[in-house]
């Protein structure tokens, strides 16, 4: 018998021509796994095969204790996770092309890179799993998390965490993580901390209009347990290139930003890079081995063995012998080898379950399976059109024998992976454990590869054939990135008999006291905050800040002469101050701080105002302030406007009121580019004084509403109404504001403008149904019932709790089903509807549902209203 010589098969494409079925993980890979529901975790790296145990791990790593703990802890490792991206979110094949993937766990594990929305949603997932509400918080272009739970106060709260940008914030008493109110009503927590450094202050523009938007669904359906046949070798890598030849190693999609910018702090010793992992499943041509490795039951197969192994050949010479292999994995794949020897065979590639099958022709040859751009090695067919297994993460290969026989047939997989989500070690010792579902006479290796701290190649194999298996890898150093992990290789294979055991390269490492893992503030940034001056410089930089007497605007560029602004003040007619805006913002920060603390001193709660109005160095510092706010051109206006309020309501409020109804002027400046009607979408003639209007007033009105909201004052009522109501003006976010900030004051002269959104698209729906149910008008029964049972989540449980607000009885049949919604949050308020309605019709249905209810908050929501209802 000859030696055979190999050919390769590449399969390698950018597109599909239709969308694969997803991976059907309940459906074994082959009739009989040797390895299932196989993992390999530290106990030093969360395991983030599920949304609940990463959470789990990272709050045990972290030792944190508070709720507010627990969730910097996730926050946290979120971050440590997940990479930059280069401004493309990662995507997987739909029915048309290419659709953004936001499943939390494929960003865990197979991307690592991904846009604010999708860290966002990663977040709300884990917090949602531990059994606290969440929410997918977005404004303006920018995603968040909401992380709902009750503060030391006693009281719930939503807190905003930004996941992609890095940052949260403490409330100015520095007791606990701010919410987006808090943040909305006052700036200086974010230019100058209580707690931390100073954040990212970008993220602040546009917050007063946010929403909550549709989260992912809480059952996870992607599975990252593994699943092995007989001889399959699994090879993870931390990196993207290929450790013999050096080179770069194919990625569905590479859209890992920033690489080689990488932070210790962040992600240690590992690269910032895409990783690559490798299967490669030598199939066993015995007649046992086909009968239990093969995903369908061979066809006209018959195995024959020799001096020179086990070879396949055909039953009957005159039809082919077939056989049908499963290639599944939690990884998307990246690029596909088939190897076979020269026996005369056909092969194809069933991405749909095997509902349809295309075949492709192949160079015979020898070569690496790792070879150029898959780009160029994607083969066609006859009709014009490309299959292949890249981009997917389930695919068949059916390998028909026709003539001869067939020696030797191989698969060799590249997937693309998150290099951080890999169980890496760090120095010290790192408990290993090997958890799955062995087959009788089967055993598993797992070889870990790293590079020590004197940059030595290390390794520890062990073997298992009773799982599950923990045991100790030693490695050495004290400080956080001083080792690498390289790979870890992972192989089923017969059972020895020589039992559980361990084999490490080299002497075990001293195991001392290790360095802590940097904590959150070093997510949180190294810009520190500068000491605070005194408030005599601080109204210094204000005064400096004002613009200066009349006359043209240095730099202009675009030749548009100046444009009037409201009540006939021009808005471009005067020089640029000579103070910039960070620094003015800075500025107005510091006076909010000092006013704390001189309030704080004197228990005068949060106006620290002792003096007539007017008199003493907070009246001065009033003034000041309130300079800038009417006649400075640019953000901190706004910024202004909030210190205001906070050095002295009474005086600000009436004030406030003015600005709204624009009996008082508050000059807002465009720069030059926004003037561009070619750049700003919402500017219809740069010499139309309503542009000037649209860039300041809308946006002065969406902060001031919120201390109008706070005082429950209606003086401005109709003003904020017209606001509201003026949607050709008006942007979105100062709308939603607006909207958000009605049904706090509580005035049901507003029901007509709330009416109008709750009818409108699902962003004002949500805020305008809430409001409603606020007002407690029954006009909003309606449209509320509508909203309860539209599919957008958001606004589906604001109509649910508005139902309960509004009292309506005539919904609870509604609301009953609603107790089975898919989601949590439906389920949640419809249970406190019925509490607040007081159905104790509904106990039974509430009782039931509570038993099979598996989110702690809903079902605790569910005690509540059955114990509301049981005193009825």
């Amino acid at each position: 018998m000859h030696i055979p010589t190999l050919a390769v098969v590449l399969v390698f494409t950018l597109a599909a021509i239709a969308m694969a079925d997803p991976p059907d993980f309940t459906t074994p890979v082959c009739s009989q796994p040797a390895v299932t529901d196989l993992k390999v975790v530290n106990d030093r790296w969360p395991d983030a095969s599920s949304a609940r145990q990463f959470a789990l791990d990272a709050i045990r790593l972290e030792n944190a204790k508070t709720d507010q703990e627990k969730a910097i802890a996730v926050w946290l490792w979120i971050r440590r996770f997940t990479m930059y991206t280069n401004g493309t979110a990662p995507s997987e094949l739909g029915p048309k092309g290419r659709v953004q993937v936001l499943d939390p766990i494929k960003i865990l594990n197979v991307w690592g890179a991904h846009w604010c929305d999708g860290l966002a949603q990663t977040m709300a997932l884990c917090w949602r799993h531990l059994g606290y509400p969440a929410q997918k918080f977005y404004k303006s272009g920018h995603t968040l998390c909401d992380a709902g739970w009750t503060d030391a106060d006693g009281v719930f709260r939503y807190h905003l965490f930004d996941v992609s940008e890095g940052w949260f914030a403490f409330t100015r008493d520095g007791k606990r993580i701010a919410s987006a109110e808090d943040l909305v009503r006052d700036h200086s927590l974010a230019y100058r901390p209580a707690v931390g450094p100073m954040l990212r202050t970008h993220s602040l523009n546009s917050l007063y209009g946010w929403v909550h938007a549709m989260h992912q669904p809480y059952k996870q359906t992607h599975k990252m347990e593994l699943e092995l046949r007989g001889s399959d070798q699994i090879m993870r890598q931390w990196g993207g290139l290929d450790r013999m030849s050096g080179d770069r190693l194919p990625a569905f999609q590479d859209n890992v930003g920033r690489r080689g910018d990488n932070v210790p702090e962040e992600h240690g010793a590992i690269p910032v890079d895409y990783g690559i992992g490798s299967w490669d499943i030598r199939v066993d041509l015995s007649e046992e081995g086909i009968r239990r490795e093969a995903f369908l039951p061979p066809t006209n197969c018959k195995s024959e063995l020799d001096e020179s192994g086990n070879h396949v050949i055909q039953a009957d010479l005159t039809r082919p012998a077939v056989l049908t292999y499963r290639i599944l994995t939690p990884y998307i794949i990246s690029k596909l080898g088939v190897v076979v020897d020269q026996s005369e065979t056909t092969i194809e590639l069933s991405c749909d379950g095997g509902k349809t099958w295309r075949s492709f022709p192949f160079e015979r040859r020898v070569g690496p399976w790792f070879g150029d751009d898959g780009a160029k090695l994607a083969p066609a067919t006859k009709d014009g059109k490309e299959i292949s297994a890249f981009g997917r993460y389930d695919v068949l290969v059916r390998v028909s024998l026709l003539k001869g026989e067939l020696e030797r047939l191989a698969f060799l997989v590249g997937v693309q992976q998150n290099i951080y989500s890999l169980p890496q070690l760090l120095p010290g010792e790192n408990r290993i454990t090997i958890s799955g579902k062995l087959a009788k006479g089967r055993q598993v290796e797992v070889a870990y590869n790293w590079f020590d701290a004197q940059k030595a190649i290390r390794l520890c194999t062990a073997k298992a054939n009773t799982l599950p298996y923990t045991y100790s890898i030693h490695v050495d150093g004290k400080r956080w990135g001083e080792i690498k992990s390289d790979a870890v290789i992972i192989q089923s294979m017969r059972d020895d008999g020589r039992g559980n055991r361990v084999e490490q390269t080299g002497d075990n490492a001293a195991v001392g006291k290790i360095d802590p893992l940097p904590s959150y503030r070093v997510s949180l940034g190294k810009k520190e905050v500068p000491p605070l001056k005194t408030l005599d410089e601080y109204l210094a930089t204000l005064k400096r800040s004002i613009p200066a007497t009349p006359g043209p605007v240095s730099g202009s560029s675009t030749g548009v002469p100046p444009v009037s602004g409201i009540h006939g003040q021009d808005a471009r007619a005067t020089t640029m101050p000579a103070v910039s805006k960070n620094e003015l913002s800075e500025a107005l920060a510091g006076v909010r701080v000092i006013a704390f603390q001189a309030s704080n001193a004197r228990g005068a709660g949060p106006s620290p105002l002792p003096s007539p109005r007017g008199e003493g160095e907070w009246g001065k510092a009033y003034e000041a302030v309130r300079e800038v706010a009417m006649k400075n051109l640019d953000r901190p206006k706004l910024e202004a406007l909030q210190v205001m309020y906070w050095l002295d309501r009474k005086r600000a409020i009436p004030e406030f009121v003015k600005i709204v109804r624009e009996e008082e002027p508050a000059i807002w400046y465009l720069a030059d580019e926004e003037l561009d009607p070619k750049k700003v979408d919402v500017i219809e003639d740069d010499r139309d004084p309503k542009s000037v209007r649209r860039g300041h007033y809308f946006n002065v009105v969406a902060v001031l509403s919120r201390f109008l909201a706070d005082e429950k004052n209606t003086d401005a009522l109709p003003a904020l109404i017209k606001a509201a109501a003026d949607q050709k003006e008006t942007r979105d976010e100062p709308r939603r504001a607006v909207l958000r900030s009605l049904g706090e004051i509580g005035d049901k002269r507003a029901v007509p403008v709330l009416l109008k959104y709750a009818a409108a698209d699902a962003d004002d729906a949500e805020i305008a149904v809430e409001a409603l149910g606020r007002l407690g008008d029954p006009a909003g029964i309606p449209l509320a019932r509508k909203a309860a049972e539209n599919g957008y989540t958001p606004l589906q449980a604001n109509g649910i709790r508005a139902l309960g607000l509004l009292g309506d009885r005539e919904s609870v049949p509604l609301l009953r089903r609603m107790l089975t919604n898919g989601d949590e949050d439906a389920r949640g308020a419809a249970a406190e509807a019925l509490g607040r309605l007081g159905d104790t019709e509904s106990l039974d249905a509430i009782a039931k549902a509570a038993e099979a209810e598996p989110v702690a908050w809903a079902k605790e929501a569910m005690a509540k209203a059955m114990a509301k209802l049981r005193k009825k």
